[in-house]
Order: structure tokens, then C-alpha cells, then sequence
């Protein structure tokens, strides 16, 4: 992975556009807010959430232990984000 992928705002960029994808959002839907829970404000559901968690292991080369997916910080984009961002960097 190029160094410049693992950068906050690309992780943030793919993370968005990703949860955009699996809750059927178009071009024209307003953005999310980065600090919007998608699962409680009804974005995706949990059978979603388990594919979009299946994505980001993909796409980033890791793997998300059982009880990390419990996390609130994978709920939203601003999380994952870090919680991303935390993995790749080994912290």
C-alpha cells in the first residue's frame, strides 16, 4: 500500500465513500458527518456493518479481532478512521 493511502484523509475518503455505497447513497444524498453513528442513525444495518468490516480488512491488510468489532469508534467514519489509522501505524 502506497504511503500516501494510509494518510487520514484517504482512509477517511474511502471509509466515506464505502458506507455511501452500502447504504444505497447517490451522488445527489448529502454527505455524512464524520462523527455520525451509521448504524444507530439507520445508514446500514448489522448485516451491512459485517461486510463493511470484511472491506476495510480487505482493502487495509488486517484483520479485526472479535472483540475490536465491538469498538464504538467503527460506527463512525471519524473512527474508523483513527482506528484504522492506529492499526497500520502499529499503535
Amino acid at each position: 500500500m502506497k504511503t500516501d493511502e494510509r494518510s487520514v484523509e484517504a482512509i477517511e475518503h474511502v471509509i466515506s465513500a464505502e458506507i455511501r455505497n452500502l447504504a444505497l447513497m447517490g451522488e445527489d444524498d448529502p454527505p455524512i458527518s464524520p462523527d455520525e453513528d451509521f448504524l444507530v442513525n439507520g445508514l446500514i444495518d448489522s448485516f451491512a456493518f459485517i461486510s463493511f468490516l470484511k472491506f476495510v480488512e480487505e482493502r487495509y491488510g488486517m484483520i479485526i479481532e472479535e472483540e475490536e468489532q465491538f469498538d464504538d469508534r467503527l460506527r463512525s467514519i471519524k473512527g474508523m478512521t483513527s482506528f484504522i489509522s492506529e492499526k497500520l501505524n502499529g499503535a
